[in-house]
């Protein structure tokens, strides 16, 4: 049984795609004018990742983070779309990567909770039920439910 992200991007209605695709455009639109405006690739890449097009994320994410100097107050967002987008590639390795870089620039426990929660289901996935386990503690400890739960479902 594999474990799932806490990802975006899945079961949207109409109205939420529609809304999707017209922020993608409208940040190309402002991308394609000012290629230096790195917000726009920030908002690119969640609604990029809410669609499921995961490659456009990474590739988004990886522009702002090479080249973005003052970026610092997002890259909890752009590692974490990017570890998302790898994790629904089922590219366990490199999303439990991103998810450690988000980790860094996180300052919320209960954000941090959720991000535990996303390593460990990417170490269940890769069969790895120790390392997983783990990390559902490390998110039961900040009080998150979820990590309980997970921690029942897979580690017992």
């Amino acid at each position: 049984m594999f474990s799932s992200c806490l990802c975006l991007g899945q079961k949207l209605t109409f109205k939420e795609k529609k809304t999707a695709k017209k922020e993608i455009k409208n940040s190309t639109k402002d991308i394609n004018t000012y290629p230096d405006k790195w917000k726009s690739y920030v908002v690119r890449a969640h609604y990029k990742l809410k669609i499921g097009d995961n490659q456009g994320v990474i590739k988004d994410c990886n522009v702002i983070i090479n080249k973005c100097s003052i970026c610092y107050g997002v890259l909890d967002n752009v590692y974490d779309y990017k570890a998302k987008a790898y994790f629904n590639l089922k590219d366990y390795n490199k999303a439990i990567a991103n998810f450690k870089k988000s980790i860094q620039y996180l300052k919320e426990d209960y954000e941090k909770a959720l991000t535990y929660i996303n390593i460990g289901n990417a170490y269940i996935n890769l069969g790895n039920k120790k390392h997983g386990c783990f990390y559902f503690s490390r998110a039961d400890e900040l009080g998150e439910e979820r990590g309980y739960d997970a921690i029942s479902d897979h580690c017992e």
